[in-house]
């Protein structure tokens, strides 16, 4: 139990058994372990900067809780050599440029009355040359500047969500102070975990572990030695399951991902838990890839469920799907694709499920051993796999997201999916899309008003940056559609690209998410704007459904009546 420090101070970072005492930054940057699993995020380096070559002015820390806004200010800190210590609430440290900057490490913790006299003071201390850094979560904010100026209060308001929306990492005017406002719950978190992940089973924080009679029984350091002797299969799986998420609406917190994989990692135990027997089963039941699914084994772990990271991944059920390998594995009991531990594992155990009624909750578990654990050298199978956890379409959104440039396919995809959205059905003749007035019941109308034409050279895919500041993390991509020379305000996300493959395929779902009818209302609603037809001229076209497919017929009107022309 020579490393029984360390594991007992993973088990503090999550909340299963109601140990999470070091769960947020302020508790946890007193421990030792502190400065070996923290993670300095590049947004770091750009406050950094705004203290030291910029003019005095506010910088406001902001999102959820949970996302990482204490950790920021401890690491912009010490980057300054300005604090290495416990930090107080609130404040002021002597900059490297002879500045002196006032912080607040947590505007949210006082009340309502001592947040305005905070942000009163904030306010002027920025008018007497000092830089402020204000800490908050978003709410609180808000509320806090709108009863301060009270008279102009809505429209200071809105100004700085304009300011947190936009996140532009721009300084500006808001109620004649300049502020510049990081919102660190836009910042994409799935580049965080590798490096944490790194930090968490370096040889140094386990090196105690080498000297311990339990070593080759451990769970905790078997699942150590999985992670790091088949890291980048581990961090790839995690960082697209996080970008999943996020771009389902689901973005987890800085917290809630610590709480997952310290989780994952030790299964709750402590050193003095570790039962010093060889058993595979023991193991098995206690491995990183069941317990980051809220496993025990191949039963439900209720109490990991808890964990709201273990819970969505759980709830994606990735582990239900068949995959590209399930013949070798199943079928032909091929196992040679696992590492070899797992594979040993694998071997001793199958027998034990595989002839009852557990058979279908270890072909999950082999899954998410394989998600894991896999050795699959095959470039082609790899790519397969990722289609076959997450979706067709995913490794070619990844791609567009890491600047790729947009195909044919892309293309075709996008004029077969509006084609079907606009009209009803999909033309294969992608020369130009129709623009018709169409019910939305999802049943082909036989005669619609046709509203416009756009040619297939009008519309172009474009792969541009995405308009939120990066704050100098990994650099992300978005795609978007130009339409007659103007680009459509609103990116053709992964959720938007998943849809049009299924309904290109013929999948209707009855059951949209509203981020996703939200997404195809304002694009068709931007396309419609540039096809506005001339209602003056007293001719109207239409769209008719005939035995070959639709025709387009032309009325128009005289003496009071419509004739066909």
């Amino acid at each position: 139990m020579l490393n029984k420090d360390y594991i007992e101070y993973l088990n503090t970072l999550h909340n299963v058994g109601a140990k999470n005492e070091n769960a947020i930054a302020e508790a946890s940057q007193g421990s030792e372990f502190f400065k070996d699993i923290m993670v300095k995020r590049p947004t770091t380096d750009f406050i950094v900067r705004s203290l030291t070559d910029a003019s005095p002015h506010i910088i406001l820390i902001t999102g959820h809780a949970g996302d990482g806004k204490t950790s920021l200010l401890i690491q912009v800190l010490r980057e300054l050599n300005a604090g290495d210590g416990v930090l107080e609430p609130s404040g002021v440290v002597a900059l490297p440029n002879g500045y002196n900057c006032i912080y607040i490490k947590d505007f949210s913790e006082f009340s309502a009355a001592q947040r305005e006299e905070k942000l009163k003071d904030c306010l002027y201390q920025s008018k007497q040359g000092k830089f402020v850094i204000l800490v908050a979560n978003t709410g609180p904010l808000l509320n806090t500047f709108s009863e301060l100026f009270s008279g102009e209060g809505e429209q200071v308001q809105m100004q700085l969500i304009d300011a947190i929306d936009t996140n532009s990492g721009e300084i500006k005017n808001i109620a004649g102070y300049a502020i510049r406002a990081i919102n660190v719950a836009s910042i994409d978190n799935s580049s965080f975990v590798k490096p944490f992940l790194q930090k968490l089973v370096s040889d140094k924080c386990f090196s105690k572990c080498n000297e311990c009679f339990k070593k080759s029984n451990c769970p905790i350091y078997n699942n150590k030695c999985l992670i790091c002797e088949n890291s980048e299969k581990v961090y790839k799986f995690l960082r697209n399951h996080f970008i999943w998420q996020q771009e389902h609406g689901k973005r987890l917190t800085i917290r809630q991902i610590i709480a997952q994989i310290t989780f994952a990692l030790t299964a709750g135990l402590e050193c003095a838990d570790v039962k010093n027997i060889d058993s595979k089963k023991y193991l098995f039941n206690n491995l990183f890839s069941n317990c980051l699914f809220g496993y025990k084994g191949v039963r439900h772990d209720r109490q990991a469920l808890h964990v709201q990271a273990i819970y969505d991944l759980n709830a994606n059920g990735y582990d239900n799907k068949g995959f590209v390998s399930d013949e070798d594995i199943f079928i032909l009991q091929d196992f040679t694709s696992f590492h070899p531990l797992v594979k040993e594992m694998i071997l001793e155990l199958k027998d034990n499920y595989t002839n009852g009624k557990n058979v279908l909750d270890w072909q999950k578990a082999v899954r998410r051993m394989y998600i894991l654990f896999n050795i699959e050298t095959d470039i082609d199978k790899n790519y397969e796999t990722v289609k076959n956890i997450f979706s067709k379409k995913f490794p070619r959104y990844l791609e567009l997201r890491h600047g790729k440039a947009v195909n044919n396919d892309d293309k075709t995809l996008i004029m077969e999916a509006f084609s079907i959205l606009f009209v009803g059905h999909a033309n294969k003749n992608t020369r130009e899309i129709s623009i018709t007035m169409r019910r939305e019941n999802g049943v082909e109308q036989s005669v619609q008003m046709l509203y416009g034409t756009i040619a297939n050279r009008d519309i172009k895919l474009k792969v541009l940056n995405s308009s939120s500041c990066n704050f100098g993390e990994e650099e992300k991509k978005e795609l978007f559609l130009e339409v007659m020379n103007k680009v459509i305000e609103y990116p053709v996300s992964l959720p938007l690209l998943n849809y049009f493959e299924d309904i290109r395929n013929g999948i209707i779902s009855t059951n949209i998410n509203p981020q996703l009818t939200h997404g195809i209302d304002s694009i068709k609603a931007q396309i419609l704007a540039l096809c506005k037809p001339d209602l003056q001229s007293g001719i109207i076209e239409m769209l008719v459904m005939g035995t070959t497919g639709y025709d387009n017929i032309t009325i128009q009107e005289e003496n009071n009546n419509w004739i066909l022309i």
